[in-house]
């Protein structure tokens, strides 16, 4: 077996996984023979023409234009004139709204608990460094 170039190497590889996918789009397309045989005559001319490195791949594509935007103001949209609701339609939005109107109590209460915790646990901390601080004046005036 022969040590093959760097350059020699991606070439290969890059051929191997050109022809990968034309074989696959050939057996997974569900297009005309036409089209596979179109698919496939044209990765066989990417494979056959050779590049400069750093060169970019030369593209059959044209870039299409994009339209020049239009100068001034947008003109205003009249909104339809508003029908008139059925029973059934003022029923699902009072439902809807009272649905959000206990969502958001539920969140509120929520902080409210949170807020009466942090406050338990601040006041747990409060008496923890009152503590501490009588135990470093003691210690202090030991000193003296």
């Amino acid at each position: 077996m022969e040590k093959a170039s760097k350059a020699d190497f991606k070439e290969a590889m890059r051929r191997a996984k050109i022809k990968e996918e034309v074989q696959q789009e050939m057996n997974e397309s569900i297009i005309g023979d036409s089209a596979a045989a179109y698919f496939a005559t044209d990765s066989q001319v990417d494979i056959d023409e050779p590049r400069k490195p750093g060169r970019p791949k030369k593209t059959k594509v044209k870039p299409v234009a994009a339209a020049p935007k239009k100068r001034g103001r947008k003109p205003k949209t009249q909104s339809a004139p508003k029908e008139p609701v059925a029973a059934g339609q003022e029923d699902a939005k009072q439902e809807a709204l009272k649905g959000l109107v206990e969502i958001a109590d539920r969140w509120i209460n929520g902080r409210k608990v949170d807020a009466d915790r942090y406050k338990k646990i601040s006041e747990d901390i409060d008496a923890q460094v009152k503590q501490y601080q009588g135990y470093i004046d003691t210690v202090k005036e030991m000193i003296q």
